[in-house]
């Protein structure tokens, strides 16, 4: 974690190593901090990108998404409230085939 980074980009790199945990992805590299912190680096391409996948996921369920779009909240809404960027929203968004979904009604 990064405590330079936003508080939603830390939220989204917390996930991220969430998902690496829950996938049971082994890194590339593990070192152990002089504070005794583990220190997991360089996941190969596809666990990052299952990874990232998987952390969206989290922070925004497709379910959250639906009820965010009944409600009509605004991005800003969306990003106070569940803690997440603008581009971890629209990325979201953009996955699930939301606009595409809510465009047909």
């Amino acid at each position: 974690m990064n405590s330079s980074h936003s508080p939603a980009r830390q939220a989204s790199a917390l996930m991220q190593e969430l998902a690496h945990r829950i996938r049971n992805h082994e890194p590339e590299e593990m070192s152990i901090s002089s504070e005794g912190l583990m220190l997991l680096k360089a996941y190969d391409k596809e666990q990052e990108e299952e990874a990232d996948w998987l952390a969206g996921t989290l922070l925004l369920p497709r379910e959250a998404l639906v009820d965010i779009r009944r409600q009509g909240m605004s991005d800003d809404e969306v990003t106070a409230a569940y803690g997440v960027s603008k581009r971890m929203y629209t990325y979201r968004v953009s996955m699930t085939g939301l606009n595409r979904q809510f465009r047909q009604r």
